[in-house]
């Protein structure tokens, strides 16, 4: 059982550093096949290398409406409900399935979130 639990975060660690590559790659090269990365022009910026056809902004200057709290629902026990990021997806900078929950807001109260 040990055994099994150890090659399971093996492989969970594997995804993990599978994926970071993958978005460091997209950010860099962007959406471009592996074989033609040597084609895109480059430029440094203080987010590090990235396409030269790129923008960097502010975070800021790209919403609609300032950031605000959500609301967080009550957890319902139903398949009908909403499923829901937990602020755990957020400052674990995990958004898997088991960082939700199901949950049933008041759609008044959400209507603009």
């Amino acid at each position: 059982m040990q055994e099994a639990i150890e090659a399971t975060e093996r492989v969970i660690a594997a995804a993990k550093e599978l994926k970071r590559s993958l978005m460091k790659y997209l950010f860099t090269y962007g959406p471009v096949p592996v074989d033609q990365a040597d084609r895109v022009e480059l430029k440094e910026t203080e987010a590090g290398l990235i396409p030269s056809s790129w923008a960097v902004r502010v975070l800021a200057e790209l919403l609609r409406e300032p950031l605000k709290n959500g609301h967080s629902a009550k957890e319902i026990d139903s398949p009908d409900g909403i499923r829901t990021l937990t602020l755990s997806a957020v400052t674990e900078d995990d958004f898997g399935e088991h960082n939700t929950k199901i949950t049933c807001a008041d759609p008044e109260r959400v209507r603009d979130l």
